[in-house]
């Protein structure tokens, strides 16, 4: 997850003043926040869910929005840099396309089942750019690593014991994850 959204954000020339949207609070949303912000941006989240907007403050974003009603997005108008989108769910883009700036940019990090609907003029009248990253290189991997340990960034993590790893799936399948579960691999012994 750290060098997932620590690549494409190095590529930005965050600086302050910079204005990120992240949309999805998981396990790389929730990087993305501590990463964007500690590069100096301000950071506003993109969630469904009132729990995880609260949750995207307490990590260090400066704003959040509750996506279910299209009405709170419409202050954000036009004052985006840039949208990191960490979620593999189909969107619909237009209402997100509307809080960039001129020459914004677009960054999937998810790879949804179905194809976006995209209008090209929504994009070309504002130079807009839709790009996408997957996951960083050595080079890339080696600096996320050394900007998280300089800045005290950690994921957020469950421990799962192997016994409890049914429990783990249907929690991940619900989207009820506070942001990554890692398998405890002292248990894997215990149920040989």
């Amino acid at each position: 997850a750290g060098v997932t959204t620590y690549a494409p954000l190095s590529r930005l020339n965050i600086r302050p003043g910079f204005k990120l949207g992240i949309i999805g609070l998981g396990g790389l949303g929730h990087m993305a926040i501590k990463i964007a912000t500690a590069m100096g941006a301000t950071v506003t989240v993109f969630t469904r869910s009132e729990e995880k907007a609260a949750d995207a403050l307490r990590l260090g974003a400066t704003h959040s929005i509750v996506t279910t009603n299209p009405e709170n997005m419409k202050s954000l108008s036009r004052t985006l840099n840039c949208i990191l989108n960490t979620v593999s769910a189909g969107l619909d883009l237009k209402p997100y396309l509307e809080t960039l700036t001129y020459a914004g940019q677009f960054i999937l990090l998810g790879a949804p089942p179905i194809p976006y609907r995209i209008l090209a003029g929504q994009l070309i009248f504002r130079r807009l750019s839709i790009t996408a990253s997957l996951v960083g290189s050595l080079k890339e991997t080696k600096a996320a690593l050394e900007f998280c340990g300089k800045h005290g960034i950690v994921a957020d993590v469950e421990v799962v014991s192997y016994s409890k790893i049914n429990l783990a799936l249907e929690k991940l399948a619900k989207g009820d994850v506070k942001y990554r579960f890692v398998l405890d691999a002292a248990t894997l012994s215990d149920q040989r």
